[in-house]
This record gives C-alpha cells, structure tokens and sequence, in this order.
C-alpha cells in the first residue's frame, strides 16, 4: 500500500469517526488492536466518555494494518474537530529465535529424512493450520507437476518459534516432501498442535519474512 492509499484511509476513519461521535465534540482518539478497539471523545465541556469502536471503523484500520509496509501490532489514531487527524503505530519487536524454515523443495543435493508414515497427516495440519501472517490471493504452480491447475499456496505461517512458507505443508501432503527437518522435530516437540501466537510475534514473522 503507497502513501497516498494510506493517507486516503485515514481521511476516511476521520470521516466516519465522526458521524458516530455526539455534537460538541472537540476531540476524540481510537485505540486500535486486533483484539478490541474503543473511542474516546472529549467534549466542549471538558467531560470524556468511551464507547466500542464500530466495526466499520475497526474493518477500515485493519486494511490499513494489513497493507501497511512496516508492521504494526496496535495504533492510537486521533482526531480534533472538525479533521485534524494523526496516527500512531506500535511496532512489533521480534521474539528470540524465531526463524525462517528451509525452501519447501530441497536444494540439490540436499537431503532430508523421510518424515514417518504416523506422523504425516498430523504433520501436514499443524503446518496448514498454524496461524497465517501473510497471504496472496493468488495460487503458485506446482513445481513439481507444472501441468496441474495453480494450486499452491502464496501464504506464511508461524508458530511463534518457526516460519515457514504455505508451500511446506503443501508438499509434504501432494508429494511426500519432507520439510526442514528441524522444523519436523519442533513441530513433534508441541505435539503436532499448533500453539497460540500472539499478535506481537505475528507481527514480527512478517517482519522477518520481509527481511
């Protein structure tokens, strides 16, 4: 997303903050999270109140956090009457070891071990169903049988230790590729079950996928 794309967003969270803001306001600020938003307006009088955020304005921000070029975790966005507007971002600050899992398909020459015929189903979910931090709306070739219809996909997951392409999991399932083998074993450590990864550590994947 360009700066002027960014700008226009922001032009219009001002916009609808304030039809749902009561008359006599002066200013009014949005703290923004994934996990919940509210606003808080002050009056001509000097009072302050705070009411949940509308979805609306919560869709808009999450657009704009979705395109944004640096990721953010969470953003205070202000307004003064009648559209004077700021906004201010928090930054993710990546975990220790968090790490970038080998290419899907081995280099040549690499080998990998064979992940176990018992582990194989369990393995492919947790890769699939891990949290996914990017994505394209498009679908990638198969590399390995080019004639098939696009299908693999131009995503990225974390499990708040590793990162990994959606194409790992993709050819462990239609190929039998056996993925980074440390992976593998950290995967088997959590029990094949993906964990819960907060938004701060989301948001630091995206920052090492983009490094």
């Amino acid at each position: 997303m360009d700066p002027e794309e960014q700008a226009q967003l922001l032009g219009d969270v001002a916009r609808l903050l304030g039809m749902f803001l009561p008359s006599g306001w002066t200013r009014s600020t949005v703290r923004y999270s994934p996990e919940g938003s509210s606003v808080e307006v002050t009056g001509l009088d000097g009072q302050t109140g705070t009411f949940p955020a509308p979805p609306a304005l919560n869709e808009i921000l999450a657009v704009l956090r979705q395109g944004a070029a640096e990721p953010w975790t969470a953003a205070t966005f202000r307004l003064t009457f009648p559209d004077t507007h700021e906004i201010d971002y928090e930054t993710a600050t990546a975990p220790d070891g968090l790490r970038m899992a080998a290419a899907p398909l081995p280099a040549d020459g690499e080998t990998r071990p064979d992940v176990p015929e018992d582990e194989r189903d369990a393995l492919v979910r947790y890769l699939e169903q891990a949290p996914i931090v990017l994505a394209a709306r498009s679908l990638d070739v198969d590399e390995l049988d080019p004639g098939r219809a696009a299908r693999v996909p131009l995503t990225f997951h974390t499990d708040g230790a590793w990162v990994w392409p959606g194409a790992v999991g993709y050819y462990l399932r239609a190929h039998d590729v056996a993925p980074d083998p440390e992976l593998v074993a950290h995967a088997r450590g959590n029990g094949f079950r993906p964990p819960e990864v907060d938004d701060a550590t989301r948001g630091a994947a995206v920052t090492l996928i983009r490094s």
